[in-house]
């Protein structure tokens, strides 16, 4: 079996290393804005973004991904 044929609904590898790697450097760069940002926030603002950054994931999840 080629390897560029994936079985039906995974992704050949590719993608699946494209997305892997897109979805890495993304997660990356959002845990190191928002660490930064905690080091700059007050306390209660630091509460208030890792409440934000728990609900609004799955909005933006559902945003990409349908």
């Amino acid at each position: 079996m080629p390897q560029d044929e994936g079985a039906k609904g995974f992704l050949p590898m590719l993608d699946l290393l494209r997305v892997g790697g897109a979805a890495g450097v993304a997660f990356f760069a959002a845990a190191a804005f928002q660490q930064t940002g905690l080091v700059t926030a007050s306390v209660t603002n630091c509460g208030f973004l890792a409440a934000l950054y728990v609900v609004i994931t799955p909005f933006l999840a559902w945003l990409m991904l349908g």
